[in-house]
């Protein structure tokens, strides 16, 4: 069984199987996937494990992680897969169950559906609803009417919400607690306040890496260009930024860092500098993150179950690089010994 960490079925299932191992992969932008490994043998002519409705399609799963008497729920939604191995006599064999969060469930099916009239983050708090998620959803500023042009939607839930979240500078994810709520998390990317875990190296003591990978690259936007013509008035609509609106997580953000600006010009179709704003907001999110960084830990030294979506502190990597990064990625790996933690970090700005 692995360390610190159960799976849980919902509804609640006393004789759940629980795995020999468990891996679970979260990252900005895709739905969090976990992966449970079985061994399996065979029983009354069968390999029973493989026919169980408790690790078949669309079971859904929580994986309860614990450090320090903490729990944590790292991922909860359906399973969509099984990757089998048949050795001959059965010992040996094995079986994989891979599941995803509940994003997995919000793209299975493309709709045609209008929004006539409001924003986009009205839009997400719809969607939100048939899932069950509790909204935490920030407002969005441009405005859809009939009049101008009404929001389409012709994708799936998961898209259209991944979409919007693009055209606002926004992220989109969705997370569980331990008592099975989850939140629907539609807003930018949460750069202030504490960390939630320092990750030291080359400290007299209390090192929790080993390890740090930093690569940096400045030739991406640094700024926008995206004006228009309201077509009510003839007004000029301007949307441009000069730098983006982030928190900068050092001293200098990417637009002090390059010698002149790199800007990139938009031409999409807006009714509001609202709206305007956030195709630029969008596309600097992608872009700002000049500076990545990567590293692994345990939770026997960090004391942490580290989550994406978070802030972390680099100490010992220099004045330059030392400092608060996002966490982009978590790859979990937790066996019977350990629960290793692979982490992407992302920075905006440097020291």
């Amino acid at each position: 069984m692995p360390a610190g960490a159960i799976v849980v079925a919902d509804p609640p299932n006393a004789d759940f199987p629980q795995p020999s191992a468990i891996e679970i992969y979260e990252c900005v932008g895709r739905p969090t996937e976990y992966v449970l490994s079985y061994g399996i043998d065979i029983a009354d002519g069968t390999l029973p494990l493989l026919e169980d409705a408790a690790v078949g399609p669309d079971t859904i799963l929580s994986v309860i992680a614990e450090v320090d008497d903490v729990q944590d729920c790292l991922v909860k939604g359906p399973v969509f897969a099984q990757s089998i191995k048949i050795a001959h006599g059965g010992e040996g064999s094995s079986v994989l169950v891979v599941g995803g969060d509940t994003r997995i469930a919000m793209d299975r099916a493309s709709k045609a559906k209008v929004y006539p009239e409001g924003t986009d983050s009205d839009a997400v708090q719809s969607v939100f609803g048939p899932y069950h998620l509790t909204p935490d959803v920030v407002p969005t500023d441009g405005h859809y009417s009939e009049e101008t042009h009404a929001l389409v939607q012709r994708e799936t839930d998961f898209e259209l919400v991944q979409r919007l979240a693009r055209q606002n500078g926004f992220l989109f994810w969705i997370t569980a607690g331990v008592d099975g709520v989850e939140t629907g998390h539609f807003k930018p990317p949460v750069l202030a306040g504490e960390p939630a875990a320092q990750l030291a190296i080359n400290q007299a003591d209390s090192n929790t890496i080993t390890e740090l990978a930093i690569d940096w690259n400045v030739h991406t936007a640094s700024a926008t260009v995206a004006k228009q013509i309201d077509l009510s008035n003839g007004d000029t609509l301007d949307g441009s930024r000069t730098e983006s609106t982030l928190v900068a997580l050092g001293q200098t953000a990417l637009a002090g860092v390059v010698t002149e600006p790199n800007s990139r010009l938009l031409a999409v179709p807006a009714d509001d500098v609202g709206a305007l704003m956030g195709h630029s907001d969008g596309l600097l999110l992608e872009s700002t993150f000049f500076i990545t960084a990567r590293c692994e830990t345990t939770t026997s030294v960090a004391k942490k179950i580290l989550r994406a979506h978070t802030l972390v502190e680099i100490v010992g990597a220099g004045t330059r690089h030392s400092g608060l990064y996002y966490c982009a990625a978590v790859r979990h790996t937790i066996t019977d010994t350990e629960h290793t933690m692979d982490l992407t970090l992302l920075r905006n700005g440097w020291n």
